[in-house]
């Protein structure tokens, strides 16, 4: 996928304008809920005149703000923003969702480019992952639930005569004979970092969960 700059202003734009006409509506009938208010207290008091309802009687009044607005109003100002909050929780819940509003398709494999990756049933959550280019393998990779993929051009993978390309995971060499092992001196400092661009950190970090 690419990033589609155009489509997300625009979205963002419909929204300023949604907040933009429900503010509107707010300001121009900032008041009236006030006036409304006061009009059913005097058409109250005159009827408990009428029928001598007598002073502890009487219901007690709480009137809103001089400030309010239409109720109409406000709820089109809530709405809106609900709106807005509900789209931006959709993206986030919705990989697809947001790959279909802030992204489109791509025509070629590039760097900077994002991929949908949609793992197994039971197997981890999809995500959309960005595309970067090592120069140990010279070839394009990402990385997803802390695995290594690379992205092998047509031609280069299972089948020579594939017309599109595959993405494989990024195997390290654990199947080499006993000896050649055994016989490992350890690495040079420059192997190391080759290795270290190519399989990432030999680290495991496990993610504190956000209430503690």
């Amino acid at each position: 996928h690419v990033p589609a700059a155009p489509q997300r202003f625009a979205i963002l734009a419909c929204f300023v304008a949604l907040h933009g006409i429900a503010l509107q509506f707010c300001i121009s009938t900032s008041g009236e809920a006030h006036q409304v208010a006061l009009e059913k207290i005097r058409k109250k008091n005159r009827e408990d005149f009428l029928n001598g309802t007598k002073e502890e009687d009487k219901m007690p009044y709480e009137l809103p703000s001089e400030w309010a607005p239409n109720p109409w109003a406000s709820a089109s100002l809530f709405g809106t923003i609900s709106l807005h909050a509900f789209f931006f929780l959709l993206c986030r819940w919705k990989v697809g969702f947001r790959a279909t509003v802030h992204f489109q398709d791509a025509r070629q494999v590039r760097e900077g480019y994002y991929v949908q990756v949609v793992p197994l049933p039971h197997r981890g959550l999809p995500a959309l992952v960005p595309l970067t280019y090592c120069d140990t393998t010279c070839r394009l990779g990402f990385i997803f639930q802390r695995q290594h993929y690379e992205y092998l051009e047509p031609g280069d993978g299972t089948d020579a005569d594939e017309e599109v390309g595959e993405v494989q995971l990024l195997q390290c060499p654990v199947s080499e004979p006993l000896g050649k092992y055994l016989e490992a001196k350890g690495l040079s400092s420059d192997d190391a970092e080759h290795l270290k661009e190519k399989f990432g950190e030999n680290l495991l970090e496990v993610e504190l969960p956000t209430f503690m």
